[in-house]
């Protein structure tokens, strides 16, 4: 079970509501879908130094070492029912805050990867919390969904990743304070992810380092082939030219950079 450490009242993070702080877990996600399954409200926050078995899209296995933030957060509402929403606001509401860190532009590849000078610098991954049937007071209000995402400040990075990964720490030299950063994200995600707020497409749309170049489109069942980005489309699907001047618009799978 994981074990939660006190806030100091001097902290940036004490100010954050719904707060649970580890120095390691096994994933932040798994622990958050625990705390919703007990009927933890919307926006609370599970915020870890390290994870032993962080996960992303399709599986994979999430390196996650010191050095990083590895936060989760709960949803409610109508917004949880809504997997691109959450996505995508989560995307444009952390490149936001890494952008102010690092004083550098923050790109979003499609659909949930945060890019600092052509590299990946954080993942994203939403999961739902399905409502229990034998609980009495199960309604449609007791639906959550738990977004993870994990940011590489200053963690280490092993040599596999070169070339692919990168940190804030070595793009800038700046070694970003594990806190601060965090209480920001938690607001700025809090801010995005509620109901009444936009989907914030036309940033997200700005933000995207895809379109124009040529990628392999990796499909769910396994099949590849090359294309060229032609762009987002409005409901967040993103548009492919293949080898045969065929258009198709991909809702899921994976497009990897060149061919």
């Amino acid at each position: 079970m994981t074990r939660f450490v006190d806030i100091g009242p001097g902290s940036p993070l004490a100010s954050v509501k719904n707060l649970y702080v580890c120095e390691v877990t096994a994933s932040t996600n798994d622990d958050a879908k625990a705390l919703a399954a007990g009927g933890a409200p919307h926006g609370t926050v599970v915020l870890a130094r390290a994870q032993t078995d962080g996960r992303g899209r399709l599986g994979r296995a999430f390196l996650s070492l010191p050095g990083g933030v590895y936060l989760s957060m709960i949803v409610r509402g109508g917004i949880a029912h809504d997997p691109v929403r959450l996505t995508v606001s989560t995307a444009v509401a952390a490149a936001r805050v890494i952008e102010d860190y690092a004083c550098r532009p923050v790109g979003i590849k499609w659909v949930n990867d945060l890019w600092l000078g052509e590299k990946k610098c954080a993942g994203i991954l939403a999961e739902g919390v399905p409502t229990d049937p034998t609980r009495p007071d199960a309604t449609p209000h007791t639906f959550a969904a738990v977004v993870g995402i994990g940011v590489n400040l200053a963690n280490p990075l092993p040599s596999e990743l070169e070339g692919r990964a990168t940190s804030v720490w070595r793009e800038t030299g700046v070694l970003v304070d594990f806190e601060h950063f965090a209480a920001d994200l938690c607001l700025s995600m809090r801010s995005f992810l509620r109901d009444e707020a936009p989907l914030p497409f036309d940033e997200y749309d700005r933000r995207q380092v895809l379109t124009g170049r040529r990628v392999t489109v990796l499909s769910p069942v396994g099949s590849a082939y090359p294309a060229t980005v032609v762009g987002l489309e409005r409901d967040c699907t993103l548009s492919v030219r293949d080898d045969d001047g065929i258009v198709r618009r991909l809702t899921a799978g994976e497009v990897s950079l060149g061919v």
